[in-house]
């Protein structure tokens, strides 16, 4: 296996957010290159990923005093999801089965996360209804961006031409 690069394992800036490109990624290129010569799949991190979200919406449910540990859980979701992507490139071991089970993944986070705020506003008192209408909203507003971002930008992109690298 060639060694590890850095820049060869990094989506194309054209189509990433900014937080992602200083922040994110680079942050999850140390754990890359910390399991980058282990068995440690990219679906071994997508999974680690979607234990963080999932313990993060429970956080969420459970009370106020430990949003911020949700806080961290979601960001630590968004650092090994960055880094399935960013190992499955620098190993070239990238697959459909990978990416459904990221997209998946990221499906039962958002399950997680919007219903963790539906149970913590009826803990605060919120109605029943008008909570599950809150969950549903946010549920189905992600759903939205994140089809938007992977299906209609990126496929845009790529029959543009301008954008090889991501998949």
């Amino acid at each position: 296996m060639p060694s590890y690069s850095y820049e060869n394992s990094v989506k194309s800036d054209k189509s990433d957010e900014r937080i992602n490109v200083y922040l994110q990624r680079p942050i999850a290129g140390f754990i890359v290159r910390a399991v980058y010569l282990t068995p440690i799949s990219p679906n071994h991190l997508t999974l680690v990923s979607i234990i963080f979200g999932a313990i993060g919406g429970v956080l969420v449910a459970l009370s106020d005093a430990r949003l911020a540990a949700a806080g961290l859980c979601f960001y630590l979701k968004d650092v090994f999801d960055s880094a399935d992507g960013q190992l499955a490139r620098a190993k070239q071991q990238f697959s459909r089965r990978g990416r459904f089970l990221d997209s998946i993944g990221d499906f039962i986070v958002d399950l997680f996360l919007f219903g963790g705020i539906c149970v913590f506003l009826c803990r605060g008192g919120t109605s029943i209804l008008i909570s599950l209408s809150i969950g549903a909203a946010g549920f189905l507003g992600m759903s939205l961006r994140v089809s938007y971002h992977v299906f209609y930008q990126t496929s845009y992109l790529h029959r543009e031409q301008k954008y090889q690298t991501n998949r």
